[in-house]
């Protein structure tokens, strides 16, 4: 019994070691937590709507404080960087059907709005042959279109549906 004692505190020990240097270790910064926001539109809109449309919209599990920098550019803080990649892994957004362009604000960066100009998207590609469907043909179909990102690794497998999503 002793021995399992001793055991335990050991381990303990080393537990609290571990957590100590990974606390104190300033060379390990944590994630941002911020996302910079643009409405893509010239035309005037209501700034406090907005601001409450993506408190609705972006319902994580913390709440969220939107702050606009300067007229159509907003910072929006999470609660945590789970709900800041939920977010962001989400997009396409929009609000009164102009397209909500968002960016990841991490340490020592700089963004500013007018690098904020696109947004991926999800495309959906119908009519290739049975048996043909491949990340290569992905691939090109996405660098023919734009800047290819990813593919829907399940959209590969030809019982998925009809189409391959690039």
């Amino acid at each position: 019994m002793e021995e399992l004692r001793i055991s335990v505190m050991r381990s303990l020990e080393i537990m609290a070691s571990c957590t100590a240097l990974y606390i104190n270790d300033d060379d390990q910064a944590e994630p941002s937590t911020f996302l910079a926001v643009k409405l893509l539109t010239t035309r005037h809109f209501n700034p406090d709507a907005f601001k409450k449309r993506l408190s609705q919209m972006w319902p994580e599990r913390f709440s969220i404080n939107v702050s606009e920098k300067e007229p159509n550019f907003f910072t929006v803080e999470f609660g945590c960087f789970g709900d800041r990649r939920r977010v962001f892994i989400g997009q396409p957004w929009h609000f009164n059907y102009k397209l909500i362009v968002t960016t990841p604000l991490e340490a020592r960066s700089m963004v500013t709005a007018d690098m904020l100009t696109s947004t991926p998207f999800w495309i959906q590609v119908f009519g290739i042959p049975f048996l043909k469907w491949s990340r290569a043909l992905a691939r090109k179909l996405g660098e023919v279109l734009g800047r290819f990102i990813e593919v829907g690794t399940a959209s590969l497998k030809e019982s998925w549906g009809p189409y391959l999503r690039v």
